[in-house]
């Protein structure tokens, strides 16, 4: 069985109107929660096989904040421009053609079509997968099985969730 683990970026600022949208930072908010929400990873024992992002600023920050605590390496973080620009056909492709030698996955995204992916491979309902939140979603034996009501939303952690 594989598993993926979408995770929406962290809160990122408006602060800077010159920044183009792919440019804008992490702001204090964003800077505190994604490392809480790696940790709650961690603490999970999760390894991911390998970790995909988006090449916007806010995306591929918080995915190395997470690569840094689980222990993944910052480098060999795939960065993909089609989940910046793309759509859930595009976010699809990308799952199918993961190697089959990682047993689980975290793609760092965006809203709205982090939501949408969530909901397309579940066929669940989440209204709004929030800054900084993360979806488990139990997959087939082949990334390349990967389709519309493949996988079981397992949970959804999020900053402000208690336990």
């Amino acid at each position: 069985m594989k598993t993926l683990y979408l995770v929406r970026h962290a809160k990122s600022s408006w602060d800077n109107q010159q920044l183009s949208d792919f440019e804008r930072t992490l702001n204090d908010r964003g800077m505190e929660s994604a490392p809480i929400m790696a940790e709650r990873l961690k603490k999970k024992h999760i390894v991911p096989g390998i970790m995909v992002s988006s090449p916007a600023i806010r995306a591929i920050t918080t995915a190395e904040i997470f690569a840094g605590i689980l222990g993944y390496p910052k480098e060999a973080i795939v960065q993909n421009m089609d989940i910046y620009t793309g759509s859930t056909s595009d976010l699809l492709r990308i799952v199918r053609t993961l190697p089959d030698s990682c047993q689980s996955a975290i793609l760092f995204g965006h809203n709205p079509v982090m939501t949408e992916f969530s909901n397309l491979l579940t066929g669940e309902y989440l209204e709004n997968m929030v800054t900084c939140g993360v979806m488990r979603i139990d997959m087939g034996e082949s990334w390349k099985e990967t389709g519309e009501r493949t996988g079981k939303g397992v949970w959804y952690d999020y900053p402000k969730k208690k336990d």
